[in-house]
């Protein structure tokens, strides 16, 4: 009876295991892309005020809480009234790290006193483009304490990988490509 016979098991097929391990590789190229290119602008941007922005001060500073903590689609951002050149502009500061405990979710807080976007603070504006601010600690954070350069070798070995491994995985995948793999595996067999 065909069903008292065991069944035989399917032999190990590596080409599934490095599918997987590529697909993994290009995902974690993707999701460290972007990382680097969110980084390296606000990167970029606090190496440019620290050669050549202007000080200045900011003040009555209000930070944006966009949710409760669940799933934050986006970071909290900061705006503050800043002294330039021309007049005072509300602007939104750019690389802002705030502190959120207490303010209310998803709309704008007057920044309290004891935050350090409290009151009046310094901040740093690129004169050929006046409305690019970041305060003086996020600017030197950015510019000392970047992962940009590990989020660019992290993209670089992730896109190797998958160019190593899964291009020749293509080449496997149609069904007459894999029937001459499976025919050239039994002729090596016997």
């Amino acid at each position: 009876m065909a069903s008292d016979r065991p069944r035989r098991r399917k032999p190990f097929d590596p080409t599934k295991l490095l599918t997987f391990c590529v697909s993994l590789a290009g995902l974690f190229a993707i999701s460290c892309a972007f990382v680097w290119f969110g980084d390296a602008a606000d990167h970029t941007l606090a190496v440019r005020l620290h050669t050549s922005g202007v000080t200045t001060t900011a003040h009555d500073a209000e930070i944006f809480h966009p949710c409760d903590g669940r799933g934050c689609p986006t970071v909290p951002s900061v705006r503050a009234v800043v002294d330039l050149p021309g007049g005072a502009e509300r602007i939104t500061l750019r690389g802002t790290d705030p502190d959120v405990e207490g303010l209310e979710y998803d709309a704008w807080s007057p920044a309290p006193d004891d935050n350090r976007y409290g009151g009046r603070f310094t901040v740093l504006f690129d004169p050929a483009h006046p409305r690019r601010v970041m305060e003086q600690v996020d600017a030197t954070r950015h510019r000392l304490h970047s992962d940009v350069a590990v989020d660019r070798t992290l993209t670089l070995v992730g896109t190797a990988v998958v160019a190593a491994f899964g291009i020749p995985l293509l080449w496997d995948v149609t069904p007459a490509s894999r029937r001459r793999t499976q025919e050239q595996r039994a002729r090596r067999r016997h």
